[in-house]
């Protein structure tokens, strides 16, 4: 995988100056989407449609899949992958995988078992910060009963975000820096992915989810399985949000026993997928320090400034 773009990168030199056009480029894009957001929420609210995307739900939901995730955060990530004159991402993204059906199954079921477990750490993580009264975790939007309704929240949180966000995070961004080693390409990317979630419980679970969905994603070498992860995951959150708003007396003892449940499995698979297949992956080769390859990363001028963005975000959500 990225054999040919490896080519490119021969000294330390040559891969810390290409570890640091990916990271401007990557800046740039999160820059671009943070700023289409803004303007399309503005030309909504100038063109008449402030108050129907204040009260109607199925119609935040339309312009959350079409205009904010699909249109403002994956364009620029996809016109990227599309540069010319360079070997397309798009091409080299892992989509397909030759690895058989039960080792898929047994990465899908570690992946989506384990994301559960950093949930409850992190549900842990937020009841501590709500006693000390910061409000942890983004603000669900009202539970609707109306049919359209609970379909588009099905279709904008278990299918459209899990594609994008899979696409962007363990494709664009992460891809390209498995040349430094596929530990580091993980941890940087989650950590782009965890501080892009708001506030600080969804930033710690986003983050360590996002370091589990990576490695499924290198050891299938398929985006495939992180997309299956990620939308299980949102599905089952979700799920349960919905039906607490039906029968609230039995959800949180239901909820408890199905992330239990869930939890065993996913560990219980992790463990055969270590003694079966092994854990290893990709060593770096770059000849590049951890130090040099984290500055060479997180510390060029767009990334600073879209990690600005989202920590003014932040700290404008803290309640």
């Amino acid at each position: 995988m990225y054999q040919q773009e490896m080519l490119y990168a021969q000294s330390a030199d040559e891969m810390y100056r290409a570890l640091r056009k990916h990271s401007a480029r990557v800046g740039l894009c999160l820059i671009a989407g943070f700023a289409i957001q803004e303007i399309s929420v503005v030309l909504l609210h100038l063109f008449g449609f402030g108050s129907i995307l204040e009260n109607n739900l199925s119609f935040q939901y339309a312009v959350s899949i079409l205009i904010l995730t699909v249109f403002a955060m994956m364009m620029p990530f996809l016109l990227y992958s599309l540069r010319k004159g360079r070997l397309s991402y798009i091409k080299a993204l892992p989509f397909h995988s030759d690895l058989p059906s039960g080792k898929m199954l047994l990465l899908v079921a570690m992946g989506f078992g384990l994301c559960i477990v950093v949930n409850g750490v992190s549900g842990t993580i937020g009841i501590f910060f709500s006693s000390v009264g910061i409000e942890g975790e983004v603000p669900e939007l009202p539970v609707s009963q109306n049919a359209l309704d609970v379909f588009m929240n099905f279709v904008a949180s278990a299918a459209v975000a899990p594609l994008v966000e899979e696409f962007i995070f363990r494709g664009v961004i992460m891809q390209p820096l498995r040349r430094y080693g596929d530990r580091f390409a993980i941890v940087a990317s989650a950590a782009v992915f965890g501080i892009a979630h708001g506030r600080p419980t969804n930033i710690i679970f986003a983050f360590l989810s996002g370091v589990i969905i990576g490695c499924a994603v290198v050891y299938s070498r398929s985006i495939w399985v992180g997309v299956i992860i990620h939308s299980l995951n949102n599905l089952f959150s979700t799920l349960f949000i919905e039906f607490d708003s039906v029968a609230s007396e039995f959800s949180n003892f239901v909820y408890l026993i199905a992330c239990i449940v869930i939890s065993i499995v996913g560990v219980v698979a992790f463990i055969i997928y270590g003694i079966k297949y092994g854990l290893r992956m990709k060593r770096d080769t770059s000849g590049l320090s951890v130090r040099r390859k984290l500055r060479g990363f997180f510390f060029t001028v767009p990334m600073i400034l879209a990690v600005i963005y989202y920590s003014v975000n932040i700290i404008r959500n803290l309640g």
